[in-house]
């Protein structure tokens, strides 16, 4: 519960929800209980079309984004959201980015420093456009 509180020091806001993980191959999905942390956008992104979704397991046809993670869409990352990626890593089943918020599933697993990371490579991916 403390982790939740915490992230309301960022604006996050914080909800279970089931996630579809897809399979190495792409062809069957994995249906998980995780807990959403969402950064929602102030304006809806028009620009962006369909959902960019990051896995930290290789999904074939998806781009390597960094070490250990996947993209359905190729997007590059500055260093702090590599190294931010790499202190939650372990415990997030996926990133999504749409054009109303950017959300990242994970299992709350961390302390404080873990929820700053999160809200703070969440900032950063609400730039992809």
């Amino acid at each position: 519960m403390s982790l939740r509180m915490e992230a309301r020091k960022y604006q996050l806001t914080v909800q279970l929800m089931q996630v579809n993980i897809p399979d190495k191959w792409d062809k069957t999905t994995i249906s998980i209980a995780s807990c959403a942390y969402r950064l929602n956008r102030i304006k809806e992104l028009k620009t962006l079309e369909g959902t960019i979704r990051m896995f930290p397991n290789e999904v074939w046809k998806h781009a390597l984004v960094c070490d250990g993670w996947w993209s359905n869409a190729a997007i590059t990352l500055s260093p702090e959201a590599i190294s931010n990626l790499a202190i939650i890593d372990g415990s997030v089943d996926c990133i999504e980015i749409s054009s109303n918020s950017v959300t990242c599933f994970w299992k709350e697993l961390g302390d404080d420093k873990s929820v700053k990371a999160l809200a703070e490579l969440l900032q950063e991916l609400q730039n992809i456009r």
